[in-house]
């Protein structure tokens, strides 16, 4: 080996040993910044953003708490700052939809932390409504508040009723079969029936209506049964169906089902009963 070779190969080896020493020796300061950020409420995320969900119907206040954390070195006294809404941004309204029972942040003594705690009240959230809210930390002479990452959004959603029924047919119809369901209750307190059915004789009509109670019971249509158009068939077809909107609330635990009648049939014949 040559006198070039073997200095390239000695440069190689102990370049990495010099380097290391270099690193080995310096100091990281993670500095006195003093600043305040969000930690993300889902780390794998690492979002700025939250959502707050509630069931439909729901009445019981839904409590969640966000950390507020700290940029810098810690220091031998406590120190303290706020959470405030930015109403300007925010749908949902304070004392309203929501309140915040905790908005202090205090970075205690040699600590790097602190929870701010929010109330959500699910009473004054419809069903299917979604409401957004932006939380903004305020800053203090110790402790500022850290650019874009400050802010968080939270929005506050709430489910809509939902009943789903798989349909089969009774005993003089047991090639009929489908699907059956109900959404809704908007801010109209309007919900949407949909059914949809197949084996049916071709060219018939076959009224349907959501009825109360249960199939053994059956306490009435919900709505009027002007409200359903019927399923139609036409001389090809042996599936049908049909969406309608009935303006009546419902709710989670109602207890509902659906029939569907023949209605060329003396005596109105049931086609299909099946309860939510």
């Amino acid at each position: 080996m040559n006198r070039p070779n073997i200095f390239k190969l000695a440069t190689l080896l102990v370049l990495p040993l010099v380097m290391w020493g270099c690193f080995e020796e310096q100091e990281f300061d993670l500095g006195d910044e003093n600043q305040l950020e969000f930690a993300p409420p889902d780390p794998a995320s690492g979002s700025l953003s939250y959502t707050a969900t509630m069931d439909a119907d729901q009445d019981e206040s839904k409590t969640v708490e966000f950390t507020v954390q700290l940029i810098g070195g810690h220091e031998d006294h406590d120190r303290t700052a706020s959470v405030a809404v930015d109403a300007d941004a925010s749908e949902a309204v304070e004392g309203e939809h929501f309140d915040l029972i905790d908005s202090e942040v205090v970075i205690e003594a040699n600590s790097s932390s602190d929870e701010v705690e929010l109330e959500i009240y699910a009473d004054a959230i419809d069903n299917d409504e979604e409401l957004f809210l932006l939380l903004e930390i305020q800053g203090s002479d110790e402790l500022e508040a850290a650019p874009n990452l400050s802010r968080l959004e939270v929005d506050l959603v709430k489910h809509e009723v939902e009943f789903e029924a798989e349909l089969e047919g009774t005993e003089d119809y047991e090639d009929v079969e489908g699907t059956a369901s109900i959404e809704g209750n908007t801010e109209d307190e309007m919900f949407t029936a949909d059914i949809s059915l197949e084996g049916l004789e071709e060219e018939s009509s076959y009224p349907w209506a959501v009825y109360e109670g249960t199939c053994e019971t059956n306490d009435g249509v919900v709505g009027d049964e002007g409200d359903y158009p019927a399923l139609e068939t036409d001389e090809e077809e042996t599936s049908a169906s049909e969406e309608a909107e009935i303006d009546v609330r419902l709710y989670q635990d109602d207890d509902l089902h659906v029939r569907v009648y023949d209605e060329d049939l003396l005596g109105d014949d049931l086609v299909a009963c099946q309860d939510f």
